[in-house]
């Protein structure tokens, strides 16, 4: 089986998320995506949600929720969520996909979304909601 992550990082008040404008796989192709990818064999997922960050925003940010596990047919993936330190809108696109923050309210009525984007954005800020720990890191490295 395939494991992957997915992540949600919200900026001010939960008004924004940052997504990915998908080239591959294929189907996902001009989609509006969560930022993730394969986690790489022995690697943790919060460590591969972590490093996916990094390499697809060039933030380094640690603190991560995980808040689901979506299962299909030889793949399984862990979906994680987070609130960005205020006003950090400081996004690199470091690959040939292209990042960026969308209001919240306008990325669930996309019509270039992932469908299941439109509740699983929700269910990340009611995840980060009802978590022990809501602390955000007051500074953010970039890698």
């Amino acid at each position: 089986m395939t494991s992957y992550c997915l992540g949600f990082a919200f900026i001010d008040h939960d008004n924004f998320v940052v997504l990915i404008r998908k080239n591959k796989p294929a189907w996902q192709k001009g989609l509006l995506n969560g930022v993730g990818g394969k986690i790489e064999e022995n690697e943790l997922t919060h460590d591969a949600m972590v490093r996916e960050f990094l390499e697809e925003t060039g933030i380094i940010h640690r603190h991560w929720t995980k808040f689901t596990r979506m299962n299909f047919d030889g793949a399984e993936v862990f979906c994680f969520a987070t609130r960005l330190p205020k006003g950090n809108d400081n996004l690199t696109q470091t690959t040939e996909e292209q990042v960026g923050l969308f209001s919240v309210i306008d990325a669930r009525n996309h019509p270039k979304i992932i469908p299941n984007l439109q509740w699983l954005i929700p269910m990340a800020i009611h995840a980060l909601d009802n978590s022990e720990s809501n602390e955000v890191p007051h500074t953010l490295d970039h890698g």
